[in-house]
């Protein structure tokens, strides 16, 4: 069975026909819903390489019923084995995965890999069983799980935004931040600064906010335009 995110539709992609496609088709239709895309959330590096093997082959038929059912996406995990370090597992990741995307892109379908923390049983925390991990457990010892803190990417455009231009560079993985990075704290000056306001005179306190008993602007003392990224 393939479960389609929180109380989702679920799939049995081991006897999906094309009668059965035509079926979930109708029913989308009657209900004026669509389908976006099939998930399915393994551990496909699981230490166990049974257990492994099965998520990998069962990853490949929702795969192929994606593509049944027309679809372009697939939402999986990247997954990870619990045992290693972050940095131990990537020659299996690419081992495993390299062909994974092959096969998905052989059958017209993109790999959407997601890393949202969840906490189901005891033996996914602390360890966990994806590979992006918070930055405070980035050392090559680290066992942890989070979202993907180190790297996140943003668009804007207009309003004194240069046009084409793609700042900051991560590593092949979207992992960690390999150039030109940008603080939380520079995104928001430099919003600001496209809205026409100084983010270091934002002081009075319609403009402020109080933690810890005092007044916070909205960059606290940091921040300053990235001017990189301005017409």
């Amino acid at each position: 069975m393939l479960a389609g995110g929180t109380g989702g539709t679920h799939v049995d992609v081991t006897a999906l026909t094309q009668a059965r496609d035509d079926d979930i088709n109708a029913l989308c239709a009657r209900h004026v819903v669509a389908l976006s895309a099939l998930g399915y959330y393994p551990n496909a590096l699981d230490p166990d390489s049974e257990v492994a093997r099965h998520c990998v082959a069962h990853l490949k038929k929702v795969i192929v019923a994606a593509q049944k059912l027309g679809l372009k996406t697939v939402n999986t995990f990247a997954g990870r084995d619990r045992t290693k370090s972050v940095d131990d597992n990537w020659p299996r990741f690419l081992r495993t995965w390299r062909p994974l995307i092959t096969f998905a892109e052989d059958h017209g379908i993109r790999s959407g890999i997601g890393n949202c923390p969840m906490l189901f049983t005891r033996d996914e925390w602390p360890g966990g069983k994806n590979l992006m991990t918070k930055p405070f457990n980035t050392a090559k010892d680290a066992k942890g799980r989070e979202h993907h803190a180190q790297a996140f990417t943003c668009w804007m455009a207009g309003g004194g935004v240069r046009g084409g231009h793609s700042h900051g560079e991560t590593d092949e993985f979207g992992n960690t931040i390999v150039g030109d990075s940008v603080h939380v704290h520079d995104l928001h000056a430099t919003i600001l600064h496209l809205l026409g306001l100084d983010h270091t005179r934002l002081t009075y306190r319609r403009l402020t906010y109080r933690h810890a008993g005092r007044d916070y602007r909205l960059t606290d003392v940091y921040g300053t335009a990235v001017k990189g990224i301005l017409a």
